[in-house]
């Protein structure tokens, strides 16, 4: 009997470590990555656990849209080359995204040194108005990736551009 006892004690608290150990907050996850980032001003942040993902939101609605930043980690299986990962990434969007039109695509290293790879595009969803967006990719250790998506409103892109450049020349990644 003592020793059911102590298998079951053993048992609950294997739960309890793996329960708490899923309880962790997006955030959470992205700094035991190693990721460590400055929200712009007086954006909100939101820890979308359902997204497993990290939301930024602009102040205010502006011509329709409120400006945002998502961060999320997905791994890389194929570890692939940064370049290889954006001509994947502009396919893939070319088949979801409506009047997708791809505008650049470089990879580069922010003011911190941290390489990354941008690929900057606009779409056209069927509603709202015209978007232009980033999708950035950022090695991490092995086959993990940083992905940062940024998403404004065309008409304003200029207030918004020189944000996201800011936030990305904010992140610091843990070697």
């Amino acid at each position: 009997m003592h020793l059911l006892k102590h298998f079951f004690n053993s048992f609950l608290l294997t739960i309890a470590v793996i329960s708490a150990a899923q309880a962790q907050t997006p955030s959470q996850i992205l700094r035991d990555a190693g990721v460590m980032f400055t929200p712009p001003g007086a954006w909100a942040v939101e820890d979308l656990a359902k997204l497993n993902g990290v939301l930024m939101l602009a102040p205010s609605v502006e011509a329709n849209w409120q400006a945002n930043i998502f961060l999320e980690l997905r791994e890389d299986k194929e570890n692939r080359t940064l370049e290889r990962s954006l001509a994947d990434v502009s396919g893939n969007l070319k088949s979801r995204k409506n009047q997708y039109r791809e505008l650049s695509r470089s990879v580069k290293r922010t003011a911190r040194g941290v390489p990354y790879a941008l690929l900057e595009y606009s779409q056209h969803p069927n509603s709202g108005p015209e978007l232009l967006e980033w999708e950035v990719i950022v090695p991490l250790q092995g086959t993990t990736r940083l992905f940062v998506y940024a998403s404004t409103a065309k008409s304003v892109s200029p207030k918004y551009l020189p944000v996201f450049q800011a936030f990305l020349d904010s992140l610091a990644v843990a070697k």
